[in-house]
């Protein structure tokens, strides 16, 4: 059964994650990383182009981690040239693809198969080193700098989307701050200029002021 509209449909090619990020719950709820294999997504891919679907949307709680529970890290390369194969299927969009493991090969992947549309969702979560091992993740701002770098060299018009989380526990101004720029600097032009239309906490109510990150900051809006 289809349940989007006709034109496209989401392909999700593993289930779980290994990623552990603190501020997650998947891989409790989900459990670990398993891979669906390659020819299973590529069956039921031909099946979709064979009920009229143009675009597929490929997507996992981490695709870019597709493979590595077989010991074959990089295999969504593999899985994307399979995919660009498929008569009927003209594009083909990527979703939450990790900072982290945006490689070269997978840059060229994208690059040598015209259907993977030139779009990417990058959760880089935050911009700050301390806020970022807190949070668990895998890589901090000189590698989410060096991967969008790298991304916007090798695929003219990319439009890179994201997701940032503010008010993680022992997030403060200053670090907060310090994010807000160096991801303003990294996405020019995408993000509000004017913090109030972020997590401005004078917006909640009185009850839920108790959740700001650290003291200071609630003393500066109570």
């Amino acid at each position: 059964i289809i349940s989007t509209p006709q034109h496209y449909a989401y392909l999700k090619i593993a289930e779980g994650c290994n990623n552990r990020c603190h501020y997650c719950a998947i891989p409790l709820i989900r459990g670990p990383l398993r891979s669906r294999p390659l020819e299973d997504c590529v069956a039921e891919a031909r099946w979709l182009a064979g009920e009229g679907v143009k675009e597929l949307i490929v997507v996992a709680q981490d695709p870019t981690a597709y493979g590595e529970d077989w010991g074959r890290p990089g295999a969504v390369c593999g899985l994307l040239d399979a995919l660009q194969a498929i008569d009927g299927i003209r594009w083909i969009r990527i979703l939450y693809a990790y900072p982290e493991r945006i490689t070269d090969e997978f840059i060229a992947a994208m690059v040598r198969n015209p259907k993977v549309v030139p779009y990417l969702d990058l959760p880089i979560q935050h911009c700050n080193d301390e806020v970022l091992r807190a949070m668990n993740r895998r890589g901090g701002r000189a590698e989410i700098e060096d991967a969008i770098a790298r991304l916007r060299a090798a695929i003219p018009g990319l439009t890179l989307r994201t997701t940032l989380i503010a008010g993680f526990p022992g997030e403060h101004l200053r670090r907060w701050g310090r994010g807000d720029r160096h991801v303003s600097a990294a996405l020019p032009g995408r993000l509000p200029r004017d913090r109030r239309q972020c997590a401005d906490p004078r917006r909640y109510p009185a009850g839920d002021r108790r959740f700001l990150p650290c003291d200071r900051h609630r003393r500066r809006y109570l």
